[in-house]
Formats: structure tokens, C-alpha cells, sequence
């Protein structure tokens, strides 16, 4: 299926950028009835780029496959996904910080899942934040069967209405274009195939705590 679009898709993007091309010739753009159709041929090409977009987003979601797991380190999972993230958070002003406990225990877990469902918890974290803000990412044990990974941020936080919302598919309170509302759910449904949670605490101007809430390998407690 996604084939069948994205077939058609590139093929109009591409006459677009031809077109786009066309466009710039200034004896055309001297013709008063032709002034806006470069503007439009543009939105056309970004349009087309955001729909590739979705398609993208979708075929993740709906190809979250069962996690393939082995004894991860989660203090080490955590350093590589913000060390990813580390230069868009400096672009944009905002500080990052870990606090990892020591002798966190290890989870029996798929590592790449996980750490995609991090970087997709940064990346939210990073677009509430603002300039100046502040984002941290911590690790500790909660009893001897559990851990938690939580991102924290000082952004906009998430409104009472819209809590029991987030993690449903296509739900996004981005401005059109910004974002597809599947990054949450795909990140739900990693966390929930390792029988795990996701707990949320947030409050509207003053930020948001999301915690991946995980089992212990076996319940066996190998240490870092």
C-alpha cells in the first residue's frame, strides 16, 4: 500500500521541482496572473514531503515488531540516545542532563526499540521546551523487580484535558506540519511489548515527567 502511494507521490514532486525551476524565469514572473504560482508550487512540494512523512510515521507503527531482547544496560542506553540528541538540544538553547543511579539493575530488553522510544521521548521533550529551558533524563530502581527511565522537562507542559489523549494515534497539539501524532504511540507500544508502563506527571506551564516504567531482566539484578 505504501508503495502505491509513495509511486505517485514522487512522481508529482518531481514535476513540481520542475516546474519550481520553470518558475524562476523572470520573464514569467513579470506576468501579473503568474506572481503566486511559484508560493504555490512550493507549498505543493512541502505538502508532498509531509505526506512521505506520515506514510513513514505509519508504516513504523504498524510495523513495531516483537522485541528481540538481551541484557541492556539502561544508564548506557540512555548516555548514546541523548549523546544523538545532544547537538539539536545546544541549537536550541536547552540544557541536557543525566542523573543515572549507580548499580542500576540491567532489563531483558530490545536496546534499538528502546532507544527509539527515548529519542522519540527527547525529541517531544525538546519541542515543548524553550530557549534557556531545561531537559534531564534519570534512571533509578523502584523496588527489586523495576526500573524507571524518566525525561523531565520545564516546557509547556500538557493540559489536564489532553493527558488520557497523548499516546492515541494521529493525536498531536503541534502546529499542521509538525508532527503526525504517532511518536507517543509508537513509543507506548515499545515500552508496553517489554510489559512494561508509561507513567505521565505534568502540569501546564511547568513541565512534564514521562517515566518508562520497565521489569528487571528475570527479576535477576546484574549491575553496572
Amino acid at each position: 500500500m505504501a508503495h502505491e502511494i509513495n509511486t505517485p507521490l514522487a512522481s508529482i514532486a518531481l514535476r513540481a521541482e520542475s516546474l519550481l525551476k520553470v518558475a524562476s524565469d523572470a520573464r514569467l514572473q513579470a506576468i501579473d496572473s503568474f506572481k503566486n504560482f511559484p508560493r504555490y508550487l512550493k507549498t505543493i512540494d512541502e505538502e508532498i514531503f509531509r505526506c512521505k512523512k506520515i506514510i513513514s510515521a505509519l508504516l513504523e507503527f504498524s510495523r513495531v515488531r516483537r522485541p528481540e531482547t538481551r541484557v541492556t544496560d539502561l544508564n548506557a542506553l540512555a548516555e548514546k540516545a541523548t549523546d544523538l540528541v545532544g547537538h539539536q538540544m545546544k541549537l536550541k538553547q536547552v540544557t541536557l542532563s543525566l542523573k543515572l543511579e549507580t548499580g542500576l539493575a540491567h532489563i531483558r530488553a530490545d536496546d534499538g526499540q528502546l532507544r527509539q522510544a527515548l529519542i522519540a521521548l527527547l525529541m517531544n521533550a525538546l519541542d515543548a521546551t524553550p530557549p534557556g529551558g531545561h531537559v534531564e533524563v534519570e534512571t533509578h530502581g523502584d523496588g527489586a523487580d523495576t526500573v524507571v527511565l524518566t525525561v523531565a522537562d520545564d516546557g509547556s507542559g500538557i493540559s489536564p484535558e489532553n493527558l488520557d489523549k497523548i499516546f492515541n494515534p494521529f493525536f498531536t497539539t503541534k502546529p499542521v506540519g509538525q508532527g503526525t501524532g504517532l511518536g507517543l504511540a509508537i513509543c507506548h507500544g515499545i515500552v508496553a511489548s517489554h510489559g512494561g508502563e508509561i507513567r505521565v506527571d505534568s502540569e501546564l506551564g511547568r513541565g512534564t515527567r514521562l517515566s518508562l516504567v520497565l521489569p528487571v531482566s528475570g527479576g535477576v539484578a546484574a549491575r553496572t
